[in-house]
């Protein structure tokens, strides 16, 4: 079975069950940051006793069944054995089909020297988005680091050389209430950089709270009425995704996201434990990005992920979710699992 197909497969076991193994992780490797966002403090918190090389190889030796890995930080690259990382993944993950991260884009010469190392790796797809908050003087202030955006654009810039049916870049917008009045100025910046650039090259989302992760406030809220205009917008000037599957599901994603802004709850049943789980830099795991509800740490079941997947905590927990007992989101890192789970019209219509 190819890799397309064993996530294929498994995409399709979602509409009608809970998955004996998450074929989705994202994997925090670090807090570490070289930002001073103001719509995150992950900055603030210390870096230490993080997971290290040997643990991910005991880690990825016992738990070794993803087809999506998604990385995240603070900032990856900052980790000096990052590239080792990713080889004990690709090692181990014999049916990965995507590995996708994100960076501030502020050490481009690292970045590309890393992700030019990461493609000549056994990995079906590879996707880096390079976070953009604004226009250069906006971008700089929610960052708060002079020149962030040069440095930003100048990672992508050199990314976008590297393209290929392996290898997407995209810019990532974070709308929240320190951006809410500049996606447009944003991307007239970007594009009166970047020859070619089209709003299909950006990817748009909204802000969330996240004690355990963002460790943020609800500073970063946004006016409901204007997102919701802001995202239509948007979502017409991109136009029809057509068949690209990376566009289709964004655009899908924009799609619902007015719904969620309005009522605060989530358009489809989340797949966080159904099909997706979330371990941070210490090996805590957590249903997903936002619940602040710890089931175990890696370290404490010889690094075995299935053990706490298939606990009573985690068929719990999972129950909570189903019955809307969970903060509720619309972030991508959760929002997408769950279209996939969708694709049948009886469950999109009772979002079991």
């Amino acid at each position: 079975m190819t890799r397309t197909c064993a996530l294929a497969a498994k995409i399709l076991a979602t509409n009608v069950k809970r998955l004996s193994f998450p074929y989705k992780l994202t994997l925090i490797v670090t807090y570490n940051c070289n930002l001073r966002c103001r719509m995150c403090n992950i900055w603030q918190r210390p870096v230490s006793n993080e997971f290290t090389l040997d643990e991910y190889e005991r880690f990825f030796s016992r738990s070794h069944d993803f087809n999506w890995v998604n990385m995240s930080g603070g900032e990856i690259f900052l980790r000096r054995d990052l590239l080792d990382i990713v080889k004990i993944i690709t090692s181990r993950c014999r049916d990965l089909y995507l590995l996708d991260f994100p960076t501030a884009g502020l050490m481009t010469g690292k970045v590309i020297e890393t992700v030019g190392a990461i493609l000549r790796l056994n990995i079906k797809k590879v996707l880096v988005t390079v976070s953009m908050d604004g226009p250069p003087r906006l971008h700089d202030e929610i960052r708060g680091v002079p020149g962030a955006w040069e440095k930003a654009t100048d990672t992508f810039l050199e990314l976008r050389k590297m393209s290929s049916k392996k290898f997407g870049v995209y810019f990532g917008v974070t709308i929240s209430g320190f951006n809410q009045d500049a996606l447009f100025d944003t991307v007239a910046a970007l594009t009166q950089k970047i020859p070619g650039l089209t709003y299909r090259d950006i990817h748009v989302n909204i802000a969330h709270l996240s004690s355990h992760y963002y460790g943020n406030d609800a500073r970063i809220a946004a006016e409901h009425r204007k997102v919701i205009d802001v995202i239509n917008a948007f979502r017409r000037a991109k136009g029809r995704p057509w068949l690209h599957p990376v566009l289709a599901l964004e655009d899908y994603y924009l799609k619902k996201a007015p719904q969620y802004i309005r009522t605060g709850k989530r358009p489809l049943c989340c797949q966080a434990l159904e099909s997706s789980v979330f371990i941070d830099p210490h090996g805590d795991v957590f249903p997903c990005s936002i619940y602040d509800r710890k089931l175990a740490s890696l370290r404490d079941v010889d690094y075995d992920l299935a053990a706490i997947w298939n606990s009573e905590n985690a068929r719990r927990l999972r129950a909570e979710i189903v019955q809307g007992a969970c903060p509720h989101c619309w972030t991508p890192c959760e929002a997408y699992q769950s279209i996939f789970a969708h694709l049948f019209p009886y469950r999109a219509m009772t979002g079991t």
